[in-house]
């Protein structure tokens, strides 16, 4: 018995690392429609399999100065623009978004906001409506530039 057991550690192992696996591009970003889109590991799945994520550059409306976008991409590839960031809203999001059950999605910018410069936490409902919950006003204790 002890025999067949270490014969099954030692197989595990083997077979688990004889896996492969094979990267392809799901969506590309054209022009000015979303820069530097945020970490992989910072995308949100939703239970249809879209992905929801962020752009800290880029812009759909073609401002002059890219603040970056909310994007969708969904399970055929499409990429959709949800939001695109003017500054009074925020600016340059840096990390990833969170879903809740209604389907509403939050996440922070790094700047931007009502104190121009010190960045926002956002909700962005299902109609596309986007609500500031908050501006960083840069006055201890409150914070300052959320990553």
């Amino acid at each position: 018995m002890k025999l067949r057991l270490v014969f099954l550690c030692l197989l595990v192992p083997l077979l688990a690392s004889a896996q492969t696996y094979t990267a392809s591009t799901l969506a590309s970003f054209p022009p000015n429609t979303g820069t530097n889109p945020v970490y992989p590991g910072d995308v949100t799945l939703d239970s249809d399999g879209n992905l929801y994520g962020t752009s800290s550059g880029g812009t759909a409306s073609g401002t002059l100065f890219p603040n970056g976008t909310i994007f969708k991409v969904s399970r055929s590839g499409e990429l959709t623009v949800l939001h695109d960031f003017d500054g009074t809203d925020g600016s340059d999001p840096r990390t990833g978004i969170t879903r809740d059950a209604k389907g509403n999605l939050y996440g922070t910018t790094f700047s931007g906001g009502a104190f121009q410069y010190y960045g926002t936490i956002y909700r962005l409902a299902p109609d596309g409506t986007e609500t500031v919950l908050y501006s960083f006003p840069n006055a201890f204790p409150k914070g300052t530039t959320p990553r």
